[in-house]
């Protein structure tokens, strides 16, 4: 489907809040992402509705005000992935997120921003570069579901899976180490499946993966 609108009165205000997000966090660049514009299921088979844009206008449209000036279509959506990677002796890996990204000193599932039409994909090479673990070592993933929150500003859907891997915790962190992760992504830490307490912001699920292993 067509991507969101570029409107050229929005130009000024985009590279503002831009350079602002620059400000609180260097490393974030500007690159395409994936606008999903709708999603339906029927049976086992969804079909989503898509664009591309790039993540400098969604943080740039993020305001709400841009929503009730503009319009909903000029509001710039972004779509990204996350994994729950259980290990051979039942640990959850989660990680501490650092003080330049979204949810700062929060422990998180591993995950990332949607560049291409393919979420699995994404996360297989989020998996190899956020927990040093090769995609070829790990069970297929299977999508859990599709969560939404339609707020402006957050990752408005988010492609939820879940991956076992065949290693034991000791060996994951050896291999993290290894890998010399960036800064913030350098705190791996697990905790036994079934104790966990999750905190986490409100959102919706749209969609129920039932076991969905590929597209």
């Amino acid at each position: 489907t067509s991507p969101p609108v570029q409107l050229p009165d929005l130009e000024e205000l985009v590279e503002q809040k831009w350079q602002e997000e620059l400000g609180r966090n260097p490393n974030a660049k500007a690159g395409p992402i994936l606008s999903i514009r709708d999603i339906t299921q029927e049976d086992d088979h969804l079909t989503i509705k898509y664009g591309m844009t790039d993540y400098r206008w969604f943080v740039g449209t993020a305001d709400p005000e841009v929503r009730d000036s503009h319009g909903p279509d000029a509001c710039h959506t972004a779509t990204a992935v996350c994994t729950v990677i259980e290990s051979a002796d039942d640990n959850l890996l989660i990680h501490l997120r650092g003080r330049q990204m979204a949810y700062p000193r929060c422990y998180h599932v591993l995950g990332g921003m949607v560049s291409e039409p393919d979420p699995f994909k994404i996360i297989r090479r989020e998996v190899e570069e956020e927990a040093g673990i090769m995609y070829e070592e790990c069970e297929e993933p299977i999508l859990l579901g599709i969560a939404g929150d339609l707020k402006p500003g957050r990752m408005n859907h988010e492609f939820c899976f879940k991956i076992r891997v065949p290693l034991e915790l000791t060996e994951i962190k050896r291999r993290h180490e290894l890998g010399q992760p960036p800064a913030e992504l350098r705190r791996l830490a697990a905790v036994m499946a079934g104790e966990m307490a999750i905190e986490a912001a409100p959102f919706d699920l749209l969609i129920v993966g039932a076991g969905i292993t590929g597209c």
